[in-house]
């Protein structure tokens, strides 16, 4: 609305929308770019999902790498890189918990959202320790990544606070 701040929005735009700004133009390393732009209008651009099987949190974990799912969970916490920046968040349901890499998607969330989002199963394992991880045949940390917020009822929803987050033993 050229009023508001970025932090200030409510909805905030994240990367693959289409996004209207007005500002200066200038020019940096002989390439155009806005500068002190305001964010006119934006229209989410959700991808193609159909092709995502719909399911529980605990068949998300034990899908295979790469695998498409679409999943309900509650937001029981989020997670922080340096600087206090989120990172990711833990969603729960009835089945079990896992952890979604993605900090578009934690930024846009607090703890008790109840959300929908399409996502790929993959694992983590530290760069350092890799060639363990090889070498005894360790996949890595259960995981969502390159996730899709589809819906967030924005509320703080009860849930069992006494879950645990699940590792892959358990």
């Amino acid at each position: 609305d050229g009023k508001l701040r970025y932090s200030e929005l409510e909805d905030k735009p994240v990367a693959g929308d289409e996004v209207v700004l007005y500002g200066g133009l200038k020019t940096y390393n002989d390439e155009p770019e806005m500068g002190s732009a305001w964010i006119q209008a934006f229209n989410h651009i959700i991808p193609d999902v159909d092709d995502y099987e719909a399911v529980t949190i605990k068949q998300a974990r034990e899908a295979e790498k790469d695998s498409k799912v679409k999943i309900t969970g509650t937001v029981a916490q989020i997670t922080y890189a340096n600087g206090y920046v989120p990172s990711g968040v833990y969603l729960v349901d009835e089945t079990s918990s896992i952890y979604v890499y993605d900090t578009q998607l934690a930024a846009q969330l607090t703890i008790g959202n109840k959300v929908k989002i399409a996502a790929t199963k993959d694992f983590y394992v530290l760069e350092t320790e890799q060639e363990s991880a090889d070498k005894f045949g360790y996949q890595g940390c259960n995981q969502l990544t390159n996730s899709v917020l589809l819906e967030n009822d924005k509320a703080n929803n009860n849930f069992d606070k006494g879950f645990r987050i699940a590792t892959n033993n358990g």
